[in-house]
């Protein structure tokens, strides 16, 4: 996918998340972390491999809902109640 296709269907969806009643800022969180969430591993791998592991350090891999919604919380300021939809949505995964 090119940079438009990638842009064109994250709007989609969040479009599909809006109307299921989703936050815009849970929606945002999600779509931001999810790729973390989901390629950590390989994230990982792939820099160290590099031997460059200070750059690790940087990059928000959560391994866990739970450190998924600390990330989050303190990036996008999310509510509670934002919060919980969050992870709705990535527990999905």
């Amino acid at each position: 996918m090119n940079e438009d296709e990638i842009s064109e269907t994250l709007d989609t969806e969040a479009k599909k998340l809006s109307l299921q009643g989703y936050s815009n800022k849970a929606i945002l969180a999600y779509q931001t972390i999810l790729p973390f969430y989901l390629e950590k591993k390989a994230i990982h791998d792939f820099f160290m491999k590099d031997n460059d592991p200070e750059i690790i350090k940087m990059i928000p891999l959560p391994n866990s809902l739970h450190e998924a919604r600390l990330i989050v919380e303190a990036e996008y300021w999310l509510t509670e109640n934002d919060q919980d939809q969050f992870i709705d949505l990535l527990s999905s995964h």
